[in-house]
């Protein structure tokens, strides 16, 4: 009884150890500093800490450099010396890259034990992870390091028993390294040491798992539980239990996402992210009893490697709901896996919606999303499909009278799930329902009863599509009403992703200028909020890349474009739907720079993902074929590309036909190109004809800006069989739409003015010419940039329109100076070189130098030759500078028998610039 009542009196006994033991302590901490440990002679002092203070230290005997920290402990322990021989060849044993050793030990002159261990250079985990702002992945990443060298350490039947950020040391490199392995066992005693001696627990109290309180038997258990202490306070930024030391909470804590400080920001985005499976880990590997806990740090390991692939964690259980969404997850495009996806989202958001209303009405909401589904995947059972598999088209269009029936009166919930189906339809290429389906949301009837939140990301969503569809100022205005939305609603990941639209609208309506300052400064808002290693960041590099290509800065487009790869692979692989647009964007730019070759691997590469992802005959695929295709035409395989372009135009017309008609336009419009360029004018104005139609049935008219390639190609079809008055037409037509949406210093834009003037030169209007030229090569070369193809071809423009009204030095001086570029930037033979090649051959030989006229025109014509038919006028025109070129250098024989061979499809040329070309020579 009187042991009892001392007990009780003496509760607080370890925290105030007796005045024999505190004065021993107080007197060991005063002493001075030690000059060696044995061999070791001490350099600094590192800290102290419970069980003593810990030196650096370098091996001082000359056998070779060595450095190590050394700690003494506070006060002698009796027995340490022979306990630590006992246990000295398992911890040696200990050879694993992410565990300090324990290196030797000893007992100082004074008695008190020191240990030897392994020197780290680092901060401890939790300080680590702070500084550099690792998002979750990271974490995770670096927590699956621990845990292989806990479970090494285990399989070594070493217990830590003491494991705490400050005995997880992370290097600069990001190496992590647990320190005092093994000590806990070293300073701990047992029956067979000591049979009658007192025991005192070794452990800190915040990380110390239940059992190590209450006396019971320590087994891997207990460091798999301060291993789950560790990453929840890595989650939440704080632990998960604060103890007195003396009784452990018998209460299960938050989890992290609860935990976690509740604000706006990266926190919101985070509880998010931790929501679900995360949380499940950790509170897993923290259960008060060890039964309920991961068996061992393997178990945990293989949870965050399941959690990181995207598949489902053990802790979870077998739940086919649960493991269907993790499927879906990791086979978004695949057929039977974009059905699961979808599944999954509208799960996803029924509980995101249910958990912001009353309890009493998550049940009816529950139910609501479950008849929504049920009634999903009753229209794609067997009986309902014959047998046929169904395909995500048809999954999504057979959802949609689900909605009205299963979620009639619910508009807030009808509005989100409508907005995933859209989005659904966006992803696979079909635009006309995804758009009908985000107007109904905001201009319904319901609309009014619509969150603040759904309707913006509704806008977003639909901005996106009017984007795709050239209709930039109507995306511009959504966008932009998103992001006012969002941000009076708090709603950050909104607000974001509204920016991030508009940024993308500046740059697509050609105001790539005005919109880097805000590119830049999203740029550096993401990467201070997220991390370098997320979707927005590599897309706002997307978007840096596709402005930099715009104002043809290639070279700072090109390393923003390899950045976006760099992060849409370290995130999704190289076989991903993201990575795949990255090296789609880095071709195109290398394509437009004049890198055919580089930009012919970028593109193969996107072909390749894109089969994988989506199939052959797919809209995506057709798409990255079709971009492959324009390198082969500017290589001028214009034959092999018009019979691939043929193909894919016969595939789309079978497999989505009326659906589609926008892909039929597309497509019809680089048929017409091709046949042009082989000199095939009135195959290039009916397929150039055929593409307007089409955009005129789906836009109403041809005054939108998806009409306004098809209508400068046209111009120049139109142009070169001489029907200049419907050819000055069809240009004004696209110039007027470019102005309207695009800004004055929009490379295409010009690229529609130097057409225009060149026109106006063939119809001898040299002055409203040479405005037209003039204008558009000062706005291109005011851009900056680098020398490019379109360059080169408006420079040629000019120079010939310099030259017909009468300017020959003028034109000879820009002349040089675009070919000489173009030279640069084009593969010697390259069919673009024709253009400033032959402008800069009338130059020369307007100015006297018939030599190296005639040289140049040769090279023309050499070029000009493989792809186009004798009567073509940009054949003939070459071969009229040469017989100019050689009737100036007295070759007047030669002179007249090339004009006799070109003379029959001179005439046959009929169009006004045959005169103009007769009119060259003269009487020769």
């Amino acid at each position: 009884e009187k042991l009892l009542r001392a007990d009780a009196k003496a509760h607080d006994f370890m925290e105030h150890p007796p005045a024999s033991v505190a004065d021993t302590a107080a007197a060991f901490a005063g002493s001075a500093v030690p000059e060696a440990f044995g061999v070791y002679r001490v350099v600094r002092s590192l800290g102290q800490g419970g069980m003593g203070e810990v030196w650096l230290a370098e091996r001082g005997d000359g056998e070779f450099d060595q450095r190590v920290a050394v700690k003494r402990l506070t006060y002698p322990t009796p027995g340490l010396l022979q306990r630590f021989r006992q246990e000295r060849q398992i911890l040696a044993r200990l050879e694993h890259p992410n565990i300090a050793r324990l290196i030797d030990g000893g007992v100082g002159a004074d008695g008190t034990p020191y240990l030897v261990m392994e020197y780290v250079e680092g901060v401890p985990i939790t300080t680590f992870a702070r500084e550099r702002a690792l998002d979750v992945p990271a974490l995770l990443r670096l927590m699956l390091r621990v845990c292989e060298a806990v479970q090494y350490a285990h399989q070594n039947l070493v217990v830590h028993r003491d494991l705490k950020p400050s005995n997880i040391f992370v290097t600069g490199d990001g190496n992590p390294k647990l320190l005092d392995f093994g000590i806990a066992k070293v300073l701990s005693t047992t029956d067979v040491d000591a049979p009658t001696q007192t025991v005192a627990r070794l452990l800190t109290p915040d990380y110390a798992a239940p059992e190590q309180f209450s006396g019971a038997p320590v087994t891997t258990a207990t460091d798999v539980y301060a291993l789950g202490v560790v990453l929840y306070e890595l989650l939440a930024g704080r632990r998960p239990f604060r103890r007195d030391g003396a009784h452990p909470d018998a209460h299960d804590p938050p989890a992290p996402s609860l935990a976690l400080e509740r604000t706006t920001g990266a926190n919101a985005a985070r509880r998010r992210e931790l929501r679900g499976d995360v949380d499940r880990i950790a509170l897993t590997a923290i259960a008060h009893s060890p039964a309920r806990r991961y068996a061992s740090a393997e178990a945990l390991a293989a949870d965050i490697r399941r959690y990181l692939d995207g598949r489902p964690i053990a802790a979870r259980g077998d739940s086919a709901w649960y493991r269907l969404g993790k499927f879906a997850r990791r086979n978004r495009y695949a057929l039977a896996a974009a059905v699961l996806v979808f599944a999954v989202s509208i799960s996803a958001t029924a509980i995101s919606l249910a958990q912001a209303r009353r309890a009493q009405e998550q049940a009816a909401r529950a139910e609501a999303v479950r008849k929504f589904l049920v009634g999903v995947f009753a229209q794609a059972s067997p009986d309902e499909s014959k047998g046929k598999p169904i395909t995500a088209q048809e999954l999504l269009e057979k959802s949609e009278p689900q909605i009205d029936k299963e979620l009639a009166g619910q508009p807030a919930l009808r509005a989100d799930i409508a907005a995933l189906l859209a989005s659904l339809y966006v992803d696979i290429g079909n635009l006309e329902p995804a758009q009908t389906l985000l107007k109904q949301i905001i201009d319904g009837s319901d609309a009014a009863r619509v969150p603040p939140v759904v309707r913006s990301r509704a806008l977003t969503e639909l901005a996106g599509i009017e984007r795709d569809k050239h209709e930039s100022d109507a995306a511009f205005a959504h966008a932009r009403e998103a992001l006012t939305l969002a941000t009076a609603a708090d709603a950050v990941d909104e607000a974001s992703e509204a920016q991030h639209m508009i940024n993308q609208i500046m740059v697509v309506r050609g105001d790539a200028k005005a919109a880097e300052p805000q590119l830049r400064a999203t740029l550096a808002a993401d990467l201070a909020r997220l991390g370098e290693m997320n979707d927005a960041v590599a897309d706002d590099y997307s978007m840096l890349g596709t402005s930099y290509d715009e104002m043809t800065r290639y070279d700072e487009s090109a390393a923003a474009f390899a950045k976006t790869i760099e992060i849409s692979r370290a995130l999704h692989g190289s076989q991903h739907n993201t990575t795949a647009r990255a090296l789609n964007d880095l071709g195109l730019m290398l394509l437009h720079k004049g890198d055919l070759a580089g930009a012919e691997r970028a593109l193969r590469e996107t072909n390749e993902i894109a089969i994988q992802l989506y199939g052959i005959d797919t809209d995506n695929t057709w798409t990255t074929r079709s971009n492959l295709l324009r390198v082969l035409e500017l290589q001028g395989r214009y034959r092999e590309a018009l019979a691939e372009r043929q193909a894919i135009f016969e595939a789309e017309q079978r497999l989505v036909g009326e659906k589609r008609p926008d892909a039929l336009a597309f497509a019809s419009n680089f048929i017409g190109v091709d046949h042009r360029e082989l000199g095939e004018l009135d195959a290039s104005e009916t397929a150039l004809r055929r593409a307007l139609a089409l955009w005129a049935r789906i836009q109403g008219s041809n005054d939108e800006p998806s009409s306004t390639t098809p209508l400068m190609n046209l111009a120049i079809t139109l142009s070169l069989k001489g029907r200049y008055a419907d050819a000055e037409r069809s240009i004004r037509s696209a110039l007027a739409i470019q102005e309207k949406h695009q800004t004055s210093s929009s490379q295409w834009l010009n690229i529609s003015r130097g057409h225009l003037g060149d026109i106006l030169r063939l119809q001898h209007r040299y002055a409203e010419a040479l405005t037209e030229l003039r204008t558009a090569n000062t706005a291109m070369q005011s851009a900056g940039g680098t020398p490019n193809p379109w360059l080169a071809l408006l420079g040629a423009q000019l120079a010939e329109a310099e030259l017909d009204a009468g300017h020959a030095e003028e034109a000879h001086r820009i002349a040089t100076g675009v070919l000489a570029a173009a030279r640069k930037s084009l593969p010697q033979g390259n069919v673009r070189l024709g253009p400033p090649l032959f402008a800069l051959a009338r130059a020369d030989l307007a100015i006297g130098d018939a030599h190296e006229a005639e040289s140049l025109a040769r090279e023309a014509i050499a070029i000009r030759i493989v792809l186009l038919p004798a009567y073509d006028p940009r054949l003939l025109e070459a071969e009229i500078t040469l017989v100019g070129a050689l009737a100036a250098e007295d070759r007047s024989a030669e002179a007249k028998a090339l004009l006799r061979q070109i003379e029959p499809a001179l005439a046959r040329l009929a169009t006004p610039y045959a005169a103009d070309l007769r009119g060259r020579v003269g009487s020769i």
